[in-house]
């Protein structure tokens, strides 16, 4: 396939590289420089009209201004959005100009939706949950990225920390939880924030859900997934609370305990500094109400596998309905509003009233 790549920074210039690897033509648009273009209007017609597919990986306040020239360029592109799809005051606008081009086809990038890992997880919860419904669950993402957002990078002053790593962590909780308690979480009030941010959630319709995330290494649950990390330091940061400036150390998992007893554990680079290629392997973990514990390897880049997969999504369409995942965005919007004052004169009652773009 012919593919550009709008914006070539760290992410965007990772794309291009991988998709060169595997075979594709790339074509490169970024206003720094080191692109084959600058502007998505300085693209020829006839090139832009061989574009089977675009990635935009622009910072998230220039997504809607970036799709427009997109569709005015191509009004049938098929493309593929960085999250968060667009500042929560552009989100009406974004639906507006998708209605407006029918013939296009808009996904906001999902990584963890596609994850091998996460959908194992979520098919072993499914079956345990069968006759023993869910009792609570948790998510946790968390790294010390002060490091990068002292170089700059990972700084959203829009959607604050939940532009981060929220849009995932919520991937896992719509992949683990039966649609219908989903969206009774989503649309329920946290029953608890703190600033760091840790989410309680309780209501009617789904089981309590625990979603911390920190950008400053704190570590919200270590008892629950420390243990299965097999490095010996990184067991030792996890259990102190803490991950130091500059390490790689990601914490991430997502746990459910049932009414049982019985529990399921997703944990992400459990060999992180053990394995070569630690960065590419996940655990599921299974015990039963018997105590019977079952442990599963999961291999394979999630990133690249979910940039493939939603790439064939998008040109294998003959039009179709986009997905821009509207309900989590305003979830994500209300919650920025709530631990950021400084947010909180963003439009999120508007994002209430919009129309649904994708089921």
């Amino acid at each position: 396939m012919r593919i550009a790549v709008i914006g070539v920074g760290s992410i965007g210039s990772h794309y291009a590289d991988y998709l060169r690897r595997t075979g594709h033509t790339t074509v490169t648009v970024d206003p720094r420089g080191a692109s084959d273009f600058a502007d998505v209007a300085e693209i020829p017609r006839r090139l832009a009209s061989d574009i089977d597919a675009w990635i935009v990986s622009t910072p998230t306040e220039t997504h809607l201004h970036v799709l427009r020239r997109i569709l005015r360029t191509s009004p049938d592109a098929r493309v593929l959005l960085e999250k968060p799809a667009a500042l929560p005051a552009a989100i009406p606008e974004l639906t507006r100009e998708i209605r407006e081009n029918p013939g296009a086809r808009v996904l906001v990038n999902n990584v963890y939706g596609h994850s091998a890992a996460v959908r194992l997880f979520a098919a072993e919860v499914r079956t345990m949950s069968a006759n023993d419904p869910i009792r609570a669950v948790t998510v946790e993402f968390t790294k010390n990225r002060q490091a990068d957002v002292d170089a700059g990078r990972f700084v959203d002053r829009h959607y604050g920390e939940v532009g981060y790593e929220w849009f995932h962590m919520l991937a896992v909780l719509r992949e683990t939880l039966d649609p219908a308690s989903y969206r009774s979480f989503l649309q329920s009030a946290p029953s608890q924030i703190t600033q760091e941010i840790r989410v309680r959630t309780t209501g009617r319709g789904f089981p309590q859900v625990d979603l911390y995330a920190s950008m400053n290494g704190l570590v919200g649950f270590p008892e629950i997934a420390g243990h299965a990390l097999t490095n010996a330091r990184s067991r030792r940061h996890i259990a102190r609370g803490h991950i130091p400036y500059g390490a790689d150390l990601r914490y991430r998992f997502a746990h459910v305990e049932l009414t049982s007893g019985a529990q399921a554990s997703l944990v992400f680079e459990p060999y992180h500094a053990a394995v070569a290629d630690y960065k590419n392997v996940h655990v599921v973990r299974t015990v039963s109400r018997t105590g019977r514990k079952r442990t599963t390897d999961v291999l394979g880049n999630q990133l690249q596998h979910a940039l493939l997969s939603q790439l064939d999504a998008l040109t294998g369409a003959e039009g179709g309905t986009s997905r821009i995942y509207l309900p989590e965005h305003r979830y994500m919007a209300e919650l920025a509003r709530r631990v950021a004052p400084r947010t909180a004169h963003l439009p999120t009652q508007t994002l209430r009233n919009l129309d649904e773009v994708t089921a």
